[in-house]
């Protein structure tokens, strides 16, 4: 057991950096056993603080790309619409580094597009701030009022225009 914790701790550490990291595949393991089963048997906490504001393993995957884990992690019951202490689940990150994939897995296991953060961001306002205007078009179709404001009273039209972003269209 102490070994399946140490697999999992540098899964998590390559997760933070966002790096790979070599793991066992699916037939061998930590004694015989595939990371996929090591989490799914485990009672390693998937909560981690990054300063103020504590992610899951699910957040720092949809954060860096790394479908795989985040597609493993949701087949073992993540919640894809957990927000951490800023409000922020794992699609307002993915929506805000451009993870396409990512986004569109967490759309497919019910991530909830129209959550919005502390500050009354949700994943459309992201995509909007740095102009990802390719992923608007699949992310729109989710999504209940492309008008809602955030804290501040602006829209993902407003946003996109106070950061220069010239085409937007919805």
């Amino acid at each position: 057991m102490e070994r399946a914790m140490e697999q999992l701790n540098r899964l998590t550490r390559s997760l933070r950096r966002a790096r790979t990291v070599e793991l066992p595949d699916g037939r061998r393991g930590v004694a015989g056993r595939s990371v996929s089963e090591l989490l799914s048997n485990s009672k390693f906490d998937v909560n981690y603080a990054f300063g103020r504001v504590k992610r899951s393993l699910l957040h720092i995957a949809a954060n860096c790309g790394s479908v795989e884990c985040l597609v493993l992690l949701l087949k073992k019951g993540a919640n894809p619409n957990y927000q951490d202490i800023s409000g922020c689940t794992p699609l307002h990150l993915a929506a805000r580094n451009g993870q396409k994939k990512c986004m569109s897995k967490l759309l497919e296991y019910s991530a909830d597009v129209n959550i919005c953060n502390n500050e009354g961001l949700t994943a459309i306002h992201w995509l909007a701030v740095n102009g990802r205007t390719e992923l608007l078009h699949d992310l729109v179709q989710h999504v209940s009022n492309v008008d809602v404001e955030d804290a501040m009273g602006q829209t993902a039209l407003h946003v996109a225009c106070q950061n220069g972003h010239k085409t937007v269209s919805f």
